[in-house]
């Protein structure tokens, strides 16, 4: 009840409490519930379900950054998303470079391209590195890197 009027932090206990279920299919709750309210174009809604996720991962943190980016326009909080995830990313070694070139696109909207480029060329180089070769994704952080110089030139 407290989620559909837009108390968000207080619907996360009583939406815990509701599910029984093991911690795994309580974090596949939500992220299905917070997927329906994207399909409905719920936006705000869907980031405070994910927000009830816990314990937080890069993934789901990911997740909520590219939903600030891409629908809200709010490239400011989809960086401290994508911040949140770059720090467990490092602690627990997984692959970052998404997550930089989800940075490089942030900041690039910001008009701040030496971030940009900072950051798509930290993604270029573990792409270039990877045991197996993704030619994609190099070719998507050359894009980046592209863009960002080209942003730079039409200020």
């Amino acid at each position: 009840m407290y989620f559909c009027i837009g108390i968000h932090k207080r619907s996360c206990p009583y939406l815990e409490n509701a599910n029984l279920y093991s911690s795994a299919s309580v974090t596949d709750d939500y992220e299905t519930k917070a997927q329906q309210l994207l399909k409905d174009g719920k936006i705000d809604q869907a980031i405070a379900m994910y927000l009830c996720i816990k314990p937080e991962s890069a993934r789901i943190l990911v997740i909520i950054g590219i939903l600030y980016a891409e629908k809200k326009g709010d490239y400011k909080s989809a960086i401290i998303f994508y911040k949140k995830a770059l720090k467990i990313q490092e602690k627990n070694g997984d692959d970052t470079s998404n997550t930089f070139t989800e940075l490089g696109i942030a900041y690039q909207n910001l008009h701040e391209y030496d971030l940009a480029l900072n950051y798509h060329f930290r993604a270029l180089s573990i792409r270039k590195l990877a045991q197996t070769i993704d030619r994609k994704l190099i070719a998507g952080s050359l894009i980046g890197i592209a863009n960002a110089y080209w942003g730079e030139q039409n200020l």
